[in-house]
């Protein structure tokens, strides 16, 4: 089929986003997407919710921020999950790993995020059918994509010797350290990956913080003509990046990884959640990326009003803290913190939503709140989504 003019059917299916906290699969969806949907920061668990993303390829060139290409007739709805742990300290955790198994189940095709240091999802049974995370990826055979991403630190920890500060754990249990200079390459990391992996159809590096490979990756997924030429222009394929018994990949080997179907979605539509949800989201990234230690984790953020407006909106929205102690770290000395973290959402807001917004921050103090089940479900978690 590369390179064939004749016309294909339309393709329609899921493609679910699976890995151990903080590979990068927020800043993949982000990217693929072409728009900022999923929160993303340098902090472990910070996605908690299901996060479907929908990318619709028209087969004809695009004049957005995209280009297409020419001749793949795909619509993709990218489910990008919380990071898998096997510590569960709240019943906010059973629900993130309830997400993740139900992700998984609906799954046309498997995209398990690792890094260039070997991190592998821990095998938790719970909430997936009684099979570990990895059991479960072996069993889809050919229909998983490795990405080895954050091969740009590579150079950096083995080169140059430098240490690059990670984080570990997630909620209270969060750790920040250092990878120390070591030896690590990408070949290993494929050739690690083949071995737990045989039957994947494809192990690629990239890096999603600087997008290297990341068009690569889109042309495979839309099954897009050129895959083989493109390959080729990495230069010579790294040992296990294929299956054995092949050299390289054709749009004609990656098409039937998505069903044939008409799209499950309208053409021009982005997500499933509603704007109130990625509202609450915007803001909760910007909570993660402004406040430190256990603080952000013990934060929600519901959306009490969202109205519009000719050319505006506003929103009126409550952050969710478990302690006083923590409501005065969010306020700061004097409202300094809450003021720049209103500042921060409502440039992120105006970007995402394309007009004039007005915002109103308060904060409440709702006592262990990620303990209860009830009060997850009042705040918008849903254990049968």
């Amino acid at each position: 089929m590369e390179g064939s003019i004749s016309p294909r059917p339309y393709r329609s299916g899921f493609c679910t986003i699976i890995g151990a906290p903080n590979m990068g699969k927020s800043t993949l969806l982000n990217l693929l997407l072409g728009q900022d949907l999923s929160v993303s920061t340098s902090k472990p668990q910070t996605t908690r919710h299901s996060i479907l993303g929908i990318l619709t390829d028209p087969g004809i060139p695009s004049s957005g921020p995209i280009d297409y290409g020419e001749g793949s007739l795909t619509q993709l709805a990218f489910t990008d999950t919380p990071g898998v742990v096997r510590r569960r300290s709240y019943a906010l955790h059973d629900n993130m790993m309830s997400a993740v198994g139900k992700g998984m189940e609906k799954g046309d095709l498997i995209v398990l995020m690792t890094d260039v240091f070997g991190t592998v999802p821990v095998e938790d049974v719970r909430e997936t059918g009684g099979k570990g995370v990895m059991e479960r990826i072996r069993e889809a055979g050919e229909k998983v994509v490795v990405l080895v991403n954050k091969v740009d630190l590579v150079d950096k920890v083995t080169n140059k010797g430098e240490d690059i500060t990670y984080f570990r754990g997630g909620g209270e249990e969060e750790e920040e350290g250092f990878l120390e200079s070591r030896t690590s390459s990408v070949p290993s990391a494929v050739l690690k990956w083949r071995s737990i992996l045989p039957s994947a159809l494809l192990i690629l590096p990239i890096s999603a913080s600087t997008g290297s490979n990341v068009d690569l990756l889109r042309k495979i997924l839309f099954a897009r003509s050129g895959i083989q030429q493109s390959l080729r222009d990495l230069g010579r394929p790294i040992p296990g990046m294929f299956r054995s018994g092949c050299k390289t990949l054709t749009d004609q080997e990656v098409w039937p990884l998505i069903p044939e179907g008409d799209p499950l979605f309208p053409a021009d539509a982005v997500t499933d959640r509603s704007e109130r949800f990625c509202a609450s989201e915007i803001i909760r990234g910007v909570l993660f990326g402004t406040l430190r230690k256990e603080v952000p984790y013990a934060t929600e953020v519901v959306v009490k009003g969202f109205t519009e407006g000719e050319g505006r909106r506003r929103v009126t929205a409550e952050v969710v803290v478990e302690r006083m102690s923590q409501k005065g770290l969010v306020i700061g000395k004097g409202g300094t913190m809450i003021k720049d973290i209103g500042i921060k959402s409502r440039g992120k807001l105006e970007e995402f939503f394309g007009c004039e917004i007005y915002l109103d921050l308060q904060v409440k103090v709702d006592k262990d709140w990620r303990k209860s089940e009830s009060r997850l479900k009042e705040y918008g978690y849903d254990w049968d989504r």
